[in-house]
């Protein structure tokens, strides 16, 4: 119900929040998008066409998992 959509809504907005404070930039991509039948399917969404290797999502080295 609404609850649940608040909830979710909530979830959204501190994530996307959290993405501005550590630096990830998103410039050709929309978040949240549902997908499927029910909109059960929560993804991303090209805002423009997106080139070969074009850069379309940065997100800084401090965040990612690597082996060193």
């Amino acid at each position: 119900g609404d609850h649940c959509k608040n909830l979710e809504a909530g979830k959204v907005r501190l994530f996307n929040e959290w993405c501005v404070k550590h630096g990830i930039i998103a410039p050709s991509v929309e978040y949240p998008v549902a997908y499927g039948p029910n909109g059960e399917l929560v993804g991303l969404r090209a805002k423009k066409d997106i080139g070969l290797c074009e850069t379309y999502l940065y997100i800084p080295v401090n965040l990612t998992i690597n082996e060193e």
